[in-house]
C-alpha cells in the first residue's frame, strides 16, 4: 500500500442544479454546508492527497475552495444537465485534469455523515483486498421485502418459510449501494467507463453514516444525527 499512498485522490462531483432542492450540495448541516463535510472528510484522511471539486458553479468552486479543496476549472454545461451521469464528470476530470495513475476516492457531499476513520478503513480494505473496485454498502432493514406490480403486491421472499429476525445471517440480508463512497483505478475507469468493476470490494456502513440528503426531512433528521458522529 505505500507504493500507492501518494496517488490517492478524492474527487467530489458537486454541480449548482438540483431537482430535489435547490442548491442541495450547499444546504447546511450543523451549519456548515453538505460540500464541506465531504471535503473536511477527505482533508482528514491519511491516505488522500489531493481533494478536487468538481463543479460547474463558481459559486460553489469559492465555497470549496474557502473550505480546502482544489477545483481545477469548471466542467462544462453538457457534463452537469440532470441527465449527465456521474461517469460522465469522471471522465471528463480524468481526461482533463488528472494523474491517470491515480487511484480515485469518489464522495458524494449528499452523504454528509461519515466517521473520522471510516474513509481510512475503506482505503486499507481496497488495497489489502487487492480490489478492482470499492463500494460503501448498508444493510435493508427490514428483510420482508415486497414489489408492486398491476395493483398487486407481490413478495420478494418465501412466505411459507417467514424467519424470524433472530435466526438470520448475513446471507439472509439484502444490502444496498448508499452511495457514500467509491474507490477505483482510474486507468481501470477509463478502461470499463464505470466506477464498479471486477473484483468489488465493500465496507458496510451503520445506518448513522447511510443518510442520504435527497429531500428537506433528510436534512432534519442528518442535523439531528451529526452531532452523534465520532
Amino acid at each position: 500500500m505505500s507504493k500507492k499512498i501518494n496517488k490517492i485522490t478524492a474527487l467530489i462531483p458537486a454541480r449548482a442544479g438540483s431537482k430535489g432542492i435547490i442548491n442541495k450540495n450547499l444546504k447546511k448541516i450543523n451549519g456548515i454546508p453538505l460540500l464541506a463535510l465531504t471535503i473536511t472528510a477527505a482533508l482528514n484522511s491519511n491516505y488522500i492527497k489531493n481533494v478536487i471539486v468538481s463543479t460547474d458553479s463558481n459559486k460553489i468552486a469559492n465555497i470549496a475552495k474557502k473550505y480546502g479543496a482544489t477545483v481545477l476549472g469548471l466542467r462544462p454545461k453538457k457534463f452537469s444537465r440532470d441527465t449527465s451521469t456521474t461517469e460522465s464528470v469522471i471522465k471528463h476530470y480524468l481526461k482533463n485534469w488528472s494523474n491517470q495513475d491515480d487511484t480515485l476516492v469518489l464522495l458524494q457531499p449528499t452523504s454528509p455523515i461519515r466517521k473520522k476513520d471510516t474513509l481510512d478503513k475503506a482505503i486499507k480494505k481496497f488495497f489489502n483486498g487487492k480490489y478492482d473496485s470499492f463500494l460503501s454498502i448498508s444493510r435493508v432493514k427490514n428483510h420482508y421485502l415486497w414489489k408492486i406490480k398491476k395493483k398487486s403486491a407481490s413478495p420478494q421472499y418465501d412466505i411459507n418459510k417467514r424467519l424470524r429476525r433472530q435466526d438470520m445471517n448475513d446471507s439472509n440480508f439484502t444490502y444496498y449501494e448508499n452511495g457514500s463512497i467509491y474507490i477505483f483505478s482510474a486507468k481501470k475507469f477509463l478502461k470499463f467507463e464505470n466506477r464498479l468493476f471486477g473484483k468489488i470490494g465493500y465496507l458496510i456502513l451503520d445506518k448513522l453514516e447511510s443518510i442520504d440528503i435527497d429531500d428537506e426531512t433528510d436534512i432534519k433528521i442528518a442535523n439531528s444525527l451529526i452531532n452523534f458522529i465520532k
